[in-house]
């Protein structure tokens, strides 16, 4: 059975909606029309408009759609519904005027939460289930019970609901089922893709939003639409280990697996479901005699933000930043010791090549300073130049402080001098053959002077 309007539009008035309202700013917008703050001229009371395009020829006619929506509610009175004030419609398009919430949406405070304590959940529970329960006595279905379509109407998570979008809302007959396929994906009841379906779907739908409220995500995901619609069909929640996830009672557990239920006859009605000891206790501060739920531990609420018809991303944005800037703290530090290494082995390497450097230069200066192949060495050549001696000298104080130095000294002395000091002992050992690495600066004085002697007497 297709769903049918309940009679015609109620109330349309065909003059200009300026001449009881001053439109204001903007609250929000959408692909098919926008919402602004409006002033009643008379009483000055502040409403909100909603102003839907007219789109003649169009797949789908929202202006149709909203004027349907506004025969719902022109004959609904209920605290968690909006309230129509007001219908116009000129040439362009269809004025709604209804009441305003400053909280925004259910949704968006649900992503800001991440995550709701039982008594929290059970609150705004129950005035959903109050206003379904009004609705489905009166055989009207909504079939679009999702965050998105609550509005809070201040910024407190102890903030009165109200329940809006009936532009799929339907009238049932006892005992007729429906067969359109419509609502939301991940709302959607077993039966409703079945296309045999009745008021049930509806808290087949409240199951799942209080399943994204008390665990942070949906009870049936894939990676595409199929894969969701496959969930929903054959997927069977496994509570046993939903409960050891969370810490939740028994009772929340059952109140979910209940309205969760795949048959649609066996699943809690709107009445039932107020009922539940989770509504009774919990949305109610508690019944006497009993202790209260244990609530899960969570993370502090944080402030809401107006923002509307999408998620708030900002505490992804700053924890990504945060990452980000240890990151670049880890690789600077890397970096750093990095490039300390590399400059230690430059020097280490630097030191060898030096020493390399003398040793063929002192290893130079024997040869040119030894006795020829007849026995007479080459004349004109210094046995030592002063640069020699110089270096000499200060390797062999070196060699000699490093030496009379206690074990205790060396233990304490930076690492690259302990290395420095080490590769100089090695490099004079490898020499200590020669008498020159023996004898220190007076000797050495004398060794020149009896040479330059010498070197005259042949002369």
């Amino acid at each position: 059975m297709k769903a049918s309007p309940m009679g015609n539009v109620c109330g349309v008035r065909r003059r200009d909606v300026r001449d009881d309202y001053n439109l204001g700013r903007l609250l929000g917008q959408g692909a098919f029309g926008q919402v602004r703050e409006c002033i009643h001229r008379t009483t000055r009371e502040l409403f909100a408009v909603k102003i839907v395009e007219k789109k003649p020829g169009a797949k789908w006619n929202h202006a149709q759609l909203f004027k349907k929506e506004c025969d719902f509610l022109a004959e609904l009175d209920h605290p968690t519904i909006i309230r129509l004030h007001g219908l116009y419609e000129d040439h362009q398009f269809v004025y709604g005027v209804i009441d305003k919430c400053e909280g925004g949406e259910l949704l968006t405070f649900i992503k800001e939460m991440k995550q709701f304590t039982e008594r929290e959940a059970a609150k705004i529970c129950r005035q959903i289930l109050d206003a379904l329960k009004y609705l489905h006595s009166r055989n009207i279905v909504h079939r679009d019970i999702k965050g998105e379509n609550f509005l809070l109407q201040k910024k407190s998570i102890d903030s009165p609901l109200i329940m809006i979008d009936f532009g799929i809302a339907a009238k049932v007959t006892p005992g007729v089922h429906l067969e359109e396929t419509c609502g939301s994906l991940k709302y959607l009841a077993p039966e409703l893709l079945k296309k045999r379906y009745g008021v049930e779907v509806d808290l087949w739908a409240v199951g799942v939003l209080m399943y994204l409220m008390l665990y942070g995500r949906y009870p049936f995901i894939g990676e595409d639409q199929a894969a969701i619609l496959k969930e929903i069909e054959g997927h069977q929640i496994d509570w046993s280990l939903h409960n050891m996830e969370k810490p939740y009672s028994e009772k929340t557990i059952d109140f979910l697996s209940s309205l969760l239920e795949r048959n649609p006859e066996k699943r809690l009605t709107a009445d039932e479901a107020l009922k539940h000891p989770f509504i009774r206790k919990l949305a109610s501060g508690g019944i006497e005699g009993e202790g209260q739920f244990d609530p899960p531990t969570r993370e502090a609420p944080q402030p809401m933000r107006s923002s509307t018809k999408a998620f708030s991303v900002a505490e992804d944005v700053l924890q990504s930043a945060a990452d980000q800037a240890a990151a670049a703290t880890r690789e600077k530090s890397r970096t750093k010791s990095m490039a300390e290494r590399e400059a230690q082995d430059v020097e280490e390497k630097l030191e060898k090549l030096q020493m390399k450097h003398e040793k063929k230069e002192v290893a130079g200066r024997r040869s040119s300073a030894s006795p020829t192949s007849s026995g007479r060495r080459q004349s004109g050549l210094p046995l030592f130049s002063p640069g020699s001696v110089r270096r000499i000298s200060i390797k062999d104080r070196l060699f000699r402080a490093d030496t009379s130095a206690g074990a205790e000294n060396r233990r304490h002395s930076s690492t690259p001098s302990r290395r420095r000091s080490s590769m100089m002992q090695r490099f004079i050992r490898r020499k200590s053959t020669s008498t020159v690495h023996t004898i220190d600066d007076k000797r050495l004085k004398g060794v020149l002077v009896s040479a330059n002697g010498e070197e005259n007497g042949r002369r």
